[in-house]
């Protein structure tokens, strides 16, 4: 219970860019899960039967069988790719939205000095800890995100070379 209220506090300190942070992550999770999932459970069953619809066909090296192979492989590329630039724009987003809760928070403390003066100088020090905190956010997410998806990325690349090596040309 005490976990849950240190979270509570440090998710209600952020402010609402926080919770934009947060969307995004779920967002952005999902949509790896649903690629990872894809890449290992749909996608080999795809790659095989295009490997043997290609190896049944008569003949495999004209000009035109290599067309065939590439738009094959240029089609799975983008079964297998899709989401992946939306997955590296929320990515590249999270900081952007930690820095706008963090600029957002200073604005609110420079308001709170230019009405009260000096007096809330105290006030101050732990209004800036808390207008960091979307930053930290943000580029945890960010980081989270990048090991993911460099992990998926690196997984997808494999599996394309699988197929493209499996389709072979005699």
């Amino acid at each position: 219970m005490n976990l849950f209220l240190q979270a509570w506090g440090f998710l209600s300190a952020g402010g609402t860019i926080l919770w934009w942070i947060i969307a995004v992550l779920a967002v952005m999770l999902f949509l790896l899960a649903e690629r990872w999932l894809f890449l290992k459970l749909e996608f080999p069953r795809i790659a095989q039967h295009r490997c043997e619809q290609w190896l049944q066909r008569q003949e495999r090296n004209s000009w035109y069988a290599r067309v065939v192979r590439e738009e094959v492989l240029e089609l799975s590329r983008e079964e297998l790719y899709r989401s992946f630039s939306l997955i590296k724009a929320l990515v590249m987003v999270c900081p952007m939205l930690g820095l706008l809760g963090t600029v957002t928070g200073m604005i609110g403390i420079f308001d709170l000095l230019s009405l009260h003066g000096a007096l809330w100088m105290k006030f101050m020090e732990s209004g800036i800890a808390r207008a960091t905190i979307p930053t930290l956010a943000g580029m945890v997410v960010a980081l989270i995100g990048l090991l993911l998806f460099n992990r998926l990325e690196t997984a997808a690349k494999r599996a394309m070379n699988r197929m493209a090596d499996q389709m072979v040309r005699e």
